[in-house]
């Protein structure tokens, strides 16, 4: 996982200001986030339990041979982190648009509000799942041909 994040950080620090540099960084700030949640989950107790845990360290700049590791950071900080990478990606994602099916691997705007949606559950900000799950309207969305919300279980 810290090889993705080193190749995200070295997309991330790439200087330009072209609208498809911003959404290729977007895509790397959404992909560090994902991997900072799953090494946040597997590494440490929840957020909920102690926030202030020792983690996973944190690696925001393209690593070398170097490069000095460096310490563990908080369950918190890791947090933060992924609540800034997503906020960012949020913004640089506005204007993406997928090109068709055979680009469903890169993240888009859709992607990142799902991944704060999980976020924000994992830490206990239960009004901001819910502004989220109101946005993640999917299921129901006319552009989804696919589904139909007639066939899903009760429970949903």
């Amino acid at each position: 996982i810290y090889k993705t994040i080193d190749n995200c950080n070295t997309a991330i620090s790439i200087k330009g200001d072209s609208e498809e540099l911003r959404q290729a960084q977007g895509q790397a700030l959404a992909l560090r986030a994902f991997c900072y949640l799953h090494l946040v989950q597997h590494y440490q107790f929840t957020y909920l339990k102690d926030k202030d845990a020792s983690c996973v360290p944190i690696y925001t700049e393209p690593s070398n041979s170097s490069t000095v590791p460096k310490g563990k950071s908080t369950v918190a900080q890791v947090y933060q982190l992924i609540f800034d990478d997503l906020t960012l990606a949020k913004d640089y994602l506005k204007n993406y648009v997928r090109s068709g099916d055979n680009q469903k691997f890169k993240p888009n705007v859709a992607v990142v509000n799902g991944l704060l949606a999980r976020a924000y559950l994992l830490t206990g900000q239960w009004e901001e799942v819910f502004s989220l799950a109101k946005l993640l309207t999917f299921l129901t969305n006319d552009k989804c041909p696919k589904c139909n919300p007639s066939k899903l279980p009760r429970a949903i």
